[in-house]
């Protein structure tokens, strides 16, 4: 993944680079310029920042597919059907929970944390 100023020439100077200099072979279906936006690498997605006087800032976010995993991790051990004692599934979440918060660490997600915290409770 490369993010490049000038498309045309940064990108044919970096592939170039890649092949000759570490001999590297590129996929040419995946490879190419694209703004951050358009695309999510190991669950992490990127969002423009909207602030005055910023132009071509990005945030980390946490892509959809993640949270909708989380979601469901979250949902099956919180059901009251199933034949887990209080203390252990109150245990399983935490750690469900911290792992996942220790994986994302960095991005801007406490917003939807609140909105989690909120749907588990109830």
């Amino acid at each position: 993944m490369q993010f490049c100023a000038n498309e045309k020439s940064d990108s044919t100077s970096a592939c170039k680079f890649l092949k000759t200099k570490l001999k590297l072979t590129i996929n040419e279906e995946k490879s190419g310029i694209k703004r951050p936006v358009h695309f999510t690498i190991l669950g992490f997605g990127f969002v423009p920042t909207y602030k005055k006087g910023s132009k071509n800032d990005y945030q980390l976010v946490v892509g959809e597919k993640a949270w909708k995993k989380l979601k469901e991790k979250l949902k099956n051990m919180s059901r009251k059907t199933a034949p887990v004692k209080l203390e252990d599934r109150i245990a399983k979440i935490n750690e469900i929970q911290r792992g996942w918060l220790n994986y994302f660490r960095g991005t801007s997600i406490t917003g939807k944390l609140r909105d989690i915290d909120g749907w588990l409770r109830i």
